[in-house]
């Protein structure tokens, strides 16, 4: 071959070398995954070494915390004081109460009486005799007779129970409408009594009422 030929392709060489080394270029670059997330770094964490660890000493326990105890609750003992005795109630008995006996006596109308009536006729062996009933404390009382008389003073005989005969003379405000009173000490038990008002002899007074406190 001549010069020319040589010449020729040592061109063609070169240029097929030249198209070799600019081919990788142009190929397109690998595609990314831009949807997988940046891996972030955890921070780090600076850890304070205890005195123990320090000192190469056990760790020491932690304290366990305190319990308050509960109260206990207990019932309150029984109270050893005794009961409060029961108090003597006043009582109040109407001489026309129907509860009364009567011994041929008889009731009458009173406005101002306190009670309304009364008992006349009293004496002269005619008698009243008033229950006393339930009562629950005993001892000594005192009753009030509410009476009315007329026609200067009258005698009154009163037994309570069987005890002694009390006898009283009364002359009143010198009225058989406008009552008097008077009162005397008796000793009522606890329970049932008999309160008896006569006069054997002679006339006595009308009876209204009696009141023991």
């Amino acid at each position: 071959m001549d010069g020319r030929s040589w010449w020729a392709i040592g061109s063609l060489a070169v240029a097929v070398l030249a198209t070799s080394l600019a081919v990788p270029s142009l190929l397109p670059a690998p595609d990314l995954d831009l949807a997988a997330p940046e891996a972030t770094a955890s921070p780090a964490v600076e850890v304070t070494p205890s005195a123990d660890e320090v000192l190469g000493r056990s760790p020491s326990p932690s304290p366990s915390p305190s319990v308050t105890p509960s109260p206990s609750v207990s019932s309150p003992p029984p109270s050893s004081a005794p009961p409060p005795a029961p108090a003597f109630q006043t009582i109040r008995i109407a001489a026309t109460d129907p509860a009364n006996e009567r011994f041929r006596v008889e009731a009458t109308d009173c406005p101002t009486c306190a009670s309304g009536s009364r008992i006349q006729y009293l004496g002269v062996g005619q008698a009243l005799t008033v229950h006393v009933r339930g009562v629950l404390v005993g001892g000594r009382r005192q009753m009030t007779i509410y009476y009315t008389c007329g026609g200067g003073a009258r005698p009154l005989d009163v037994i309570v129970n069987n005890g002694d005969k009390v006898s009283l003379e009364l002359a009143g405000n010198d009225s058989w409408i406008d009552p008097a009173t008077v009162t005397v000490p008796i000793d009522l038990p606890v329970g049932d009594s008999e309160i008896r008002f006569f006069h054997a002899t002679e006339s006595s007074v009308d009876l209204d009422q009696i009141v023991i406190r």
